[in-house]
């Protein structure tokens, strides 16, 4: 049985905020449902190491209304760590 999937992808815009970069794009697997997503990208000295670090939160399309405040709000809560220490 052969099975064919095709994913489309939309980035909405990308916003820098306080040395992280935040995205918000939308991908669709076909069959499938259409999803949007908002994702954080920072990178953190932690007195040793740069570390990359990553955070996504997402929900389906026709979502997004009612869940957009709560995942807005969780990206907004994440700093990375302080330098100095170990995470």
């Amino acid at each position: 049985m052969l099975l064919l999937v095709s994913v489309a992808g939309i980035l909405c815009g990308i916003v820098s905020l306080s040395g992280m970069y935040q995205l918000e794009y939308s991908v669709e697997k076909i069959p499938g449902p259409k999803r949007h997503l908002y994702s954080l990208v920072a990178l953190a000295f932690n007195g040793r190491y740069n570390r990359l670090y990553t955070l996504t939160a997402q929900c389906l399309e026709d979502q997004v209304p009612q869940y957009e405040p709560v995942l807005l709000k969780v990206l907004s809560s994440f700093q990375p760590p302080a330098p100095g220490t170990t995470a």
